[in-house]
């Protein structure tokens, strides 16, 4: 299959975007049955909503340099991609954009990304590691809830602000280290992450939302600043372990 956009080869399931074509439309490719390998082109800068959705077949993703924009929903329901190469120039990631990739066991951000959306990475339960970059400022809500299988994560120095359930749900992370430049911590952001063994609050964070820390079952200690808190919210630590120490 060829036209002056691509070309598809449905032996070994390659579809490579051609030189010249700047950007993926909405819904372009979605639901392409047996699209196992995507190529793009050095002129192709934005992934538009839905480009790749539903693309259960698709295993890897290549993006050069050049995309700067994954839409919404780009690549939902990819439940077979195991790997992706990021573009070094990409600055922002839409709303569950690999939302229900359970495939995908590492993301690795290249230091160019600011934004990660809303459910950008939600329910993708086998995902172990990610690497976040110090250009990240906002982490959205709900970005990594359900994935369960995420042990440990080194926030950016440079994040200001966790949206509520960003990391819900994850029950196998034993590690979180809060930069000092955060100043809000979303309603839910860390409920139920009942391997959470410690928190240490930087004296940066002014808000904490409701129930920002429930059902964290495994706390032993809290550290809570003698700073300018401006809002708590209600039950931050409702269900959490009752022997906990709060410093």
């Amino acid at each position: 299959m060829d036209n002056e956009r691509y070309s598809y080869n449905e032996a070994i399931g390659q579809l490579i975007i051609k030189d010249g074509v700047t950007s993926i439309k909405n819904a372009e490719f979605q639901i392409w049955d047996g699209l196992k390998h995507l190529v793009l082109s050095d002129s192709v800068t934005t992934i538009s909503d839905r480009a790749f959705y539903g693309c259960t077949d698709l295993k890897e993703i290549y993006l050069p340099d050049s995309v700067t924009t994954i839409g919404d929903e780009a690549f939902k329901g990819c439940e077979k991609l195991e790997e992706i190469r990021w573009s070094e120039g990409l600055i922002s990631i839409g709303d569950e954009a690999f939302r229900d990739c359970k495939s995908l066991e590492g993301v690795y951000l290249p230091d160019s990304v600011t934004t990660i959306g809303a459910r950008a990475f939600q329910d993708c339960k086998n995902l172990r590691e990610i690497y976040l970059p110090d250009s990240l400022t906002e982490i959205g809500g709900w970005a990594f809830d359900g994935c369960w299988s995420l042990k440990e994560i080194n926030l950016p120095d440079n994040l200001t602000s966790i949206g509520n359930l960003a990391f819900a749900g994850c029950t196998d992370l034993k590690e979180i280290n809060l930069p000092d430049n955060l100043t809000s911590i979303g309603e839910f952001a860390f409920a139920g992450c009942t391997g959470l063994k410690e928190i240490n609050l930087p004296d940066s964070v002014t808000s904490i939302g409701r129930s920002a820390f429930k059902g964290c079952t495994g706390l032993e200690s809290i550290y809570i600043p003698d700073n300018q808190l401006t809002f708590i919210g209600l039950g931050i630590f409702v269900d959490a372990k009752r022997s906990a120490k709060i410093l």
